[in-house]
């Protein structure tokens, strides 16, 4: 996303619209971590991977420290004009007005 494909264009849910940055850290620890790792064990049958995390067990962020937590890295882009001056073309972000996704 940040030094990718010329052309990049985010498509994302009314859902995934927060008031900040904390506000956004805290769903991704709270809703989408929890849910990404329950995906990753039953569609791609990484059990081995993600099945010791407390989030896997519980459905329920529980603030772990454990180096396999889907959590554990964060990309902010605060602006769309520096996607424009690397690659030539600015990153584009097309809001849905519906839930998509969690």
């Amino acid at each position: 996303m940040i030094f990718g494909p010329k052309r990049t264009i985010f498509v994302a849910g009314a859902n995934k619209i927060v008031p900040d940055v904390e506000a956004a850290r805290e769903r991704i620890r709270k809703i989408c971590a929890p849910m990404n790792v329950k995906r990753h064990i039953e569609k791609h049958n990484n059990q081995g991977i993600f099945g010791e995390l407390p989030c896997a067990k519980t459905g329920f962020c529980a603030d772990c420290k454990m180096p396999q937590r889907i959590c554990a890295m964060t990309v902010v882009i605060e602006c769309t004009g520096l996607g424009q001056f690397i690659t030539g073309e600015p990153k584009k972000v097309v809001i849905v007005g519906e839930d998509l996704g969690i």
